[in-house]
């Protein structure tokens, strides 16, 4: 039968895994939100020498 121990250490790791399941969840979002950041960046860089060089 489980004691009081064994339901919170289960508890506690089922929490952790929600924790990191989250925490990838936020870095996965963050890296793909830089990367069209950069990307849009990069267009609108890339726009502008077109301006300047026709100019």
């Amino acid at each position: 039968m489980p004691t009081w121990r064994d339901i919170r250490k289960y508890g506690d790791a089922v929490f952790i895994e929600e924790l990191v399941k989250l925490s990838e969840l936020h870095t996965s979002s963050r890296q793909e939100l830089a990367e069209n950041y950069i990307k849009n960046e990069g267009e609108r860089l890339l726009n502008v020498v077109d301006r300047l060089g026709g100019a």
